[in-house]
């Protein structure tokens, strides 16, 4: 991985202007820390429109590379004020997160996108209506976070770290589980017959406004089971 998405306040500093601050939400939070710690890896950044049909049409980024939904960074502001490639800085519950470096702006149509990505326009489903009540306005451009606003989480780890740990044999015959609940007997199924046939299996724990148990309690379940 060859690129470098973490930066110092100073240099955020000096990078961005003062005015024309970026409002993000929860959602959009851990966006920007997945792709700054690079556990989207390949996706570099939020997509842009052509990164967006691409994934659409073929579920694959501009690249090539494999990728299924398209990552968005919605902006609720003015954006007549921006500028190309000046930086702005990003802030998330009242605090600088990080900084983007402003490349252009899009809208979409939004019924067509849910019914790719949900397979419904139905406002029951919780993704579609929460969706529709975002602004119709998505901006692009290379992202970059700060260490002090990375989840202090002594589970986490960057994708980086990880590579670092495991040689390229083991990590290419190996597995990753996502999930956002307790184990039970489901998982346990699925775990025992993927290990099989692999070297490790990753749990990786998301954490989303949606998680229905708290994410420490996820973690001991799982050490339980580890053990």
């Amino acid at each position: 991985m060859k690129f470098n998405k973490i930066i110092s306040k100073k240099r955020l500093e000096k990078l961005c202007l003062k005015e024309n601050i970026i409002n993000i939400d929860h959602n959009n939070y851990y966006d920007l820390v997945n792709i700054c710690c690079g556990l989207y890896y390949p996706l570099k950044n939020f997509c842009d429109l052509k990164s967006l049909n691409s994934i659409i049409k073929k579920n694959k980024l501009i690249d090539g590379s494999s990728w299924t939904i398209p990552i968005l960074l919605n902006f609720s502001g003015k954006i007549k004020n921006f500028k190309k490639d000046f930086f702005y800085k990003i802030k998330f519950r009242k605090k600088i997160v990080g900084c983007i470096k402003y490349k252009n702006y899009f809208s979409i149509n939004k019924k067509s996108f849910t019914k790719k990505i949900f397979s419904t326009n139905s406002i029951k489903h919780p993704g579609v209506k929460n969706f529709f009540k975002k602004k119709n306005i998505f901006i692009t451009g290379d992202v970059f976070m700060i260490k002090e606003a990375i989840p202090i989480q002594k589970n986490f780890d960057y994708a980086r770290s990880i590579k670092m740990k495991y040689n390229k044999t083991v990590l290419k015959k190996s597995a990753a589980f996502s999930t956002r609940n307790i184990c039970h007997n489901g998982h346990s199924f699925i775990h025992n017959h993927v290990m099989k046939k692999i070297k490790k299996l990753f749990i990786i724990i998301l954490i989303t406004p949606n998680n229905k148990y708290n994410p420490n309690i996820i973690f001991k379940t799982y050490n339980i089971i580890k053990k």
